[in-house]
């Protein structure tokens, strides 16, 4: 049996290998969308068959996790993604082109069900540095990988090469997680109904049910990842179990957070879905270049996310921190907007990615100090459907945007997080949750 300090660096692991073969071939889709003879516009509609189809199956997705244990759906992920990028390393036709983009959105849940893992088998004072070094290892893989596939795409047939090499890494990975992943499923303890502030999470290793042992483990959250998303899955439809969220007080207590959140991920999105297309038609880079320049900017990201710490100890306000990313975010979007040089989009990437990671953290904390405990669960499911519709959305706008003006999509991009700082502005709630932060400084 392998230890749990063993289980965690092996969750790394998988993370790694995720990110680093989606890091090879999906810089390549609008290129290779485009050598079909597909139209911006098009494309973008390709695009969001992905964010559609995974707003609709996330939540069947964490019920069956839920049901079956952690490993059976990490398996499905890992199968999906090797079907579907497979099945884009092959067509040579627009409509096989978007059917390979069937089966990773409906079962690519893999990052969500390692996090869901590592849940199960961590305590709670654990998670922050368990979670912040999950997000560095698996930033690596998309660190490496644009440059790898980048430089074979260059190559004669090299999408086809680049996608056998990332079918290569999930069939590993498949073999991994089969061999050195447990099948564990958490299960509330009768005696968990004893305590106020701790409660007894019994880890029972499916295999075993009928009679095998079972490891206790105390301590453990109140509220595990998984239990939380049993709440949110537990009947109807997606729309309609979204739309019953909002009934719930704590929701009504952080709209305003919520909609800052959709505008300003909706501003991101449409940035990042046009930006292969932009490197290619403004400035004429190829794809090893592209490869490099994805690569600077998760190197810049992953920097930004370290740095985080040392920055919040200085300003000591989620409101205030949040409202400065904004500001900077908006500034980073306009100068690659009106930039006529691929360096000012060099420079402009660095504050860009610190923004993203200090607006990704404090959004999150903001929202954690006005809800409730019990609520946590409900409400983050919210704010992650909230992301998937931004996701589902955003390539569309960008490939019709693109239609218009090779720089339509940037103009959009900046025009959302402008209207994000008026949210922000506008909100009253936001301006006292920015006073008191003030009144604690």
């Amino acid at each position: 049996m392998v230890s749990r300090q063993n289980l965690i660096q092996c969750c790394y692991l998988v993370a790694f290998m995720d990110l680093f073969a989606v890091g090879m071939l999906l810089p390549l889709f609008n290129r290779r969308g485009r050598e079909l003879g597909v139209s911006p516009s098009i494309l973008g509609v390709i695009g969001s068959i992905y964010g559609g189809l995974q707003f609709f199956s996330s939540p069947y997705m964490g019920k069956a996790s839920d049901a079956w244990g952690r490993k059976p759906v990490l398996l499905l992920s890992f199968i999906g993604c090797l079907v579907g990028y497979f099945m884009m390393g092959i067509t040579d036709t627009i409509f096989l082109f978007a059917l390979s983009r069937f089966p990773t959105g409906i079962l690519k849940h893999s990052q969500t069900s390692v996090k869901a893992y590592l849940s199960d088998i961590t305590l709670p004072e654990e998670r922050a540095g368990v979670f912040g070094r999950f997000n560095a290892v698996g930033s690596l893989g998309f660190i490496i990988a644009p440059i790898i596939g980048g430089t074979v795409a260059m190559q004669e047939n090299g999408y086809f090469k680049v996608s056998l090499m990332t079918c290569s890494v999930y069939l590993f990975g498949l073999a991994f997680i089969w061999l050195v992943f447990e099948n564990k499923k958490m299960k509330r303890s009768e005696e968990a109904k004893l305590s106020k502030n701790t409660e007894d999470i019994e880890i029972v290793d499916k295999s075993s049910q009928s009679g095998g042992s079972v490891t206790r483990r105390k301590n453990l959250d109140t509220q595990p990842d998984d239990l939380a998303n049993k709440k949110q899955d537990s009947s109807g439809s997606t729309f309609s179990k979204f739309f019953s969220f909002l009934k719930i007080v704590s929701v009504q207590c952080i709209l305003d957070l919520l909609l800052i959140r959709f505008v300003m991920s909706l501003s991101m999105l449409i940035y990042r879905s046009n930006f292969t297309s932009m490197l290619d038609y403004r400035y004429g880079i190829d794809a090893k270049t592209t490869g490099y320049i994805i690569s600077y900017g998760s190197i810049a990201g992953a920097i930004s996310g370290m740095s985080m710490g040392t920055i919040y100890s200085y300003v000591k306000s989620d409101a205030k921190m949040m409202t400065f990313a904004a500001l900077l975010m908006t500034s980073s979007l306009f100068g690659i907007t009106i930039s006529s040089s691929i360096y000012t989009v060099l420079i402009c990437m660095a504050p860009l990615s610190l923004s993203t990671a200090i607006m990704r953290v404090n959004s999150h904390n903001l929202m954690l100090k006005r809800i409730e405990p019990e609520e946590k669960g409900a409400v983050m499911g919210v704010g992650d459907s909230l992301t998937s519709v931004a996701r589902m959305m955003s390539p569309a706008i960008a490939g019709f945007a693109q239609e218009v003006s090779v720089t339509g999509p940037c103009w959009l991009s900046t025009g959302c997080a402008v209207i994000g700082i008026g949210l922000m502005l506008a909100s009253r709630r936001y301006k006292q949750t920015t006073e008191a932060g003030k009144k604690t400084d």
